[in-house]
């Protein structure tokens, strides 16, 4: 599903055609990269410019910087690191028993429902993040 928003995105902020877009698509597996990242080294579109874009499309908020969201650190220690790695996933901070969790990929819900359930949290915000930034999140709160 993500990667059919992502797609039209690209073509709306970019005017790129269905043809092209399908040829990147289909390169995009062979990369070691995350999409974005994909799409970046292609000259298409910057990576922060198309999360920012996504989140607008979404109605989510975009987090250029986790360190300013600030962490929780006593969430992190309840949840696996390979999970958080995997589902390049990340949670940040409880506040008034809302969770709020930074994804890559916020259309990912069976993850992100996990998160949830793993923390005993009734309700979750969810922010869209670089790879990056999410990498070095873990990176530093494990």
């Amino acid at each position: 599903m993500l990667l059919k928003i992502i797609a039209e995105t690209i073509q709306e902020k970019r005017g790129i055609s269905p043809e092209a877009l399908g040829d990147l698509m289909r390169i995009y597996p062979d990369s070691d990269k995350s999409l974005f990242q994909h799409i970046a080294q292609k000259g298409i579109m910057e990576e922060e410019e198309l999360l920012s874009a996504l989140a607008a499309k979404l109605g989510i908020p975009y987090a250029r910087d986790l360190k300013a969201e600030g962490f929780d650190s006593s969430l992190v220690s309840k949840v696996p690191i390979a999970f958080t790695k995997k589902y390049k996933l990340v949670p940040l901070k409880m506040e008034n028993g809302v969770l709020t969790v930074a994804a890559l990929d916020p259309l990912n819900y069976e993850p992100l429902d996990d998160i949830r359930v793993i923390l005993g949290c009734p309700e979750i915000r969810v922010v869209i993040s670089s790879e990056n930034q999410i990498l070095q999140a873990i990176h530093f709160l494990y």
